[in-house]
């Protein structure tokens, strides 16, 4: 099985490919735009994995509040850390002569463990880092429009327009908003084209 963190890169990459393959149809008659999307894909995969992490963790917890876990995850980032310092520095030497002592070659090695240990740490800094106390569902959606939102300014080189007129009862009548809501969509097929326009809203209003 994956790790959440490996995971969290594919799913990156996979978005980046949707993200760059609507905006270079959106934009096609801006060539000097299209031919600098190509180079902007490996920046966008880091951050829609970054969004992917920080959405589908909030989703797999408690609907209503995440604040005991976001405490834990707090916790165990320090003491992981703390632990993962100290592992580093025993000796090889020590570590050879017990796989010799014990003649098992079934278990895991040492270094797999601590790479195990790492992983763990790389998952609740994340949790720590993007959802605070109190996070809701609702705020978690928030939190992913919103980043969709800067992402779309960043790669178009242009501030997120205030234009959130709807083409239909499921897409948008403009790029931007039509950004954000593919590829939330394509995270969560749950979310609605309502959902991704309130929180546009709040976006907008505090960009400005």
């Amino acid at each position: 099985m994956l790790h959440l963190d490996d995971e969290a890169a594919q799913q990156g990459e996979v978005l980046a490919k949707l993200a760059c393959d609507f905006l270079g149809t959106a934009y096609v008659s801006d060539k000097i735009f299209c031919a600098r999307l190509s180079t902007m894909q490996i920046t966008a995969s880091n951050q829609l994995s970054r969004i992917w992490l920080s959405y589908e963790t909030a989703r797999s917890f408690d609907p209503i509040r995440l604040e005991a876990r976001v405490t834990m995850a707090r916790d165990a980032r320090g003491k992981l850390c703390n632990a993962l310092r100290l592992l580093k520095d025993v000796p090889r030497q020590t570590l050879a002569d017990y796989r010799r002592f014990i003649g098992d070659e079934e278990r895991p090695a040492f270094d797999d463990i601590v790479d195990e240990l790492e992983a763990i740490w790389r998952f609740a800094r994340q949790f720590d880092r993007e959802l605070k106390p109190g996070t809701t569902i609702d705020e978690a959606t928030t939190h992913a429009v919103h980043s969709l939102a800067r992402l779309f300014s960043q790669i178009r080189g242009k501030k997120f327009p205030k234009t959130l007129h709807k083409a239909s009862e499921t897409e948008f009548g403009s790029i931007a908003p039509e950004f954000v809501r593919r590829i939330l969509q394509a995270i969560d097929p749950s979310i609605t084209i309502g959902a991704v326009a309130g929180a546009l809203k709040s976006y907008s209003s505090r960009e400005t």
